[in-house]
């Protein structure tokens, strides 16, 4: 209840009051009102339509940021569009990329971003390695193999001698042999395109062809990348070539890339997938 004073001096009244009356007693609360009436009701404007429709979608989301379960992200994602965003945004914040074993603690702390298996030729043994943002590491070993910032994507291709990786932005390539030494740094990297978002490898028997994603102003641009098998050498008769991966064409889809799909059993060309 909002009061308003009529009195001309009505707040040396109140302290004259307050003096009189220290004990408050029910004289003083009497002489108190007596000072003050009831002042006339505001009028309630309503809020507008644009803001009260903004309101549910706002409180959901507080709840939503509050959710922990798998779940009951996916079903918020089901039952209002508007709910979609921040659902989404919360379930990809969450999703962490590591091995399924636990990383030894004499390696970098640093979270890990990407996993490969690696099986050689002449052993039985399986190898696995990751990257972080301190570079690629051995798992078995606790060694590091490779010195480079920020590995977000890496692909061991064991039949071309080729080790593919995304650094800091950069998509790379160096010899698997040169990479599993243990002495290769960042100066002997490849660098053969700046800006990629992620790239995918399409694989068969006779070839390799590597699909980069560009990133940010240059979303929707992608390069096709090709290594072939068994190609004779020019120079000596007899010999193969290495196995290097030469750009092929560069195409520009207008939507943004989401993923690459190779092909079946050698049927057509490669499927890209783009979203509405």
């Amino acid at each position: 209840v909002h009061l308003h004073s009529t009195h001309p001096s009505s707040h040396s009244t109140i302290n004259r009051v307050v003096d009189r009356h220290s004990s408050k007693s029910p004289a003083f609360y009497e002489a108190l009102m007596r000072t003050f009436r009831p002042m006339a009701a505001r009028p309630i404007h309503p809020l507008p339509t644009r803001l009260t429709e903004l309101i549910s979608t706002e409180i959901c989301e507080l709840v939503i940021t509050h959710c922990k379960d798998k779940a009951t992200l996916l079903a918020c994602m089901r039952v209002c569009k508007a709910w979609v965003p921040r659902a989404r945004f919360i379930l990809f914040s969450r999703v962490i990329c590591r091995p399924s074993v636990v990383i030894p603690s004499g390696t970098s702390a640093s979270p890990v971003s990407s996993v490969v298996r690696y099986r050689a030729p002449d052993c039985n043994r399986e190898e696995l390695i990751y990257g972080n943002a301190d570079g690629v590491h051995n798992h078995s070993s606790e060694k590091v193999l490779l010195k480079v910032k920020n590995v977000s994507q890496m692909e061991i291709l064991v039949e071309y001698d080729l080790f593919l990786c995304l650094a800091d932005g950069l998509f790379c390539t160096l010899p698997l042999h040169r990479m599993l030494s243990g002495h290769a740094n960042e100066d002997d990297l490849t660098v053969l395109s700046e800006q990629v978002h992620a790239f995918d490898v399409l694989q068969d028997d006779m070839r390799a062809q590597v699909c980069i994603r560009k990133g940010g102003f240059r979303r929707g641009i992608i390069k096709i990348f090709e290594s072939r098998r068994g190609v004779p050498s020019e120079q000596d008769v007899g010999q193969t070539t290495n196995s290097g991966l030469h750009e092929m064409k560069e195409i520009f889809i207008p939507n943004e890339i989401r993923s690459i799909r190779g092909p079946r059993a050698n049927r057509g060309d490669a499927q890209f997938a783009r979203s509405n």
